[in-house]
């Protein structure tokens, strides 16, 4: 169950938005194989709203992965970073970057309590849009 209690973290308010629990097993494997699909348990749907920008990955097969985290792990980069991210990642034979603005809204959501994300090189997460 989702706590919506504020809390104060590093001078920032956050609330638990979500959670994921990820077998032990399956540690050692994340992040080591970008562009690798993954299942993973979890009841969320995330919304954009019309207007705004979203950066995708299109797979070989045509299925479409919008972001929904950056990370600053690996490389430094800002939001305003995304609108370029396509001209430096390293993707496979077969996949594309692309960024759109919507003109509708955007809603994602993990069927049957499981989602399919994958990590781009720089550890930015994308779901697997049932678009």
């Amino acid at each position: 169950m989702i706590d919506a209690t504020p809390r104060t973290l590093g001078g920032l308010e956050m609330r638990l938005g979500g959670s994921i629990d990820v077998p032990l097993s399956a540690l050692s494997g994340l992040g080591s194989a970008p562009y690798t699909p993954n299942t993973i348990k979890r009841n969320t749907t995330v919304q954009f709203d019309a207007g705004n920008a979203v950066y995708e990955l299109v797979g070989p097969d045509g299925k479409i992965y919008d972001m929904q985290s950056y990370s600053v792990q690996q490389t430094a980069q800002t939001e305003a970073d995304l609108a370029t991210l396509g001209t430096r990642l390293t993707l496979p034979n077969g996949w594309a970057f692309r960024t759109r603005t919507l003109t509708a809204p955007l809603q994602i959501t993990a069927i049957g309590g499981l989602a399919t994300v994958i990590q781009d090189n720089f550890g930015n997460t994308y779901q697997l849009s049932q678009q």
